[in-house]
């Protein structure tokens, strides 16, 4: 990718689209709207990949493995669901 496209992810390397620190400890960002994912090492881009995350969370899960992982493939139905019924009291 061009060095302008590396910058604009620069500045998009917040912890809200972090979806997970794998084996070696190199966090890894997803920004839907690009459907980019990346890779830092020592808050460095040092990987840019045009992926689906959950194709990119399966191919790093098989090669180097998850430290951390904050991405699952529930709907956001389903977490309002699950967070409901957590904070539910029964009748």
């Amino acid at each position: 990718m061009a060095d302008v496209e590396q910058e604009a992810l620069q500045s998009r390397t917040v912890d809200r689209k972090r979806v997970g620190i794998d084996a070696k400890g190199r966090p890894h960002y997803f920004d839907p709207l690009l459907g980019v994912v990346w890779v830092t090492v020592d808050g460095e881009i040092a990987h840019i990949e045009e992926a689906g995350l959950e194709n990119w969370m399966d191919f790093v899960s098989t090669q180097v493995g998850w430290r951390e992982q904050y991405y699952d493939d529930r709907t956001l139905a389903e977490h309002i669901l699950d967070t409901i019924s957590l904070t539910s009291s029964p009748p």
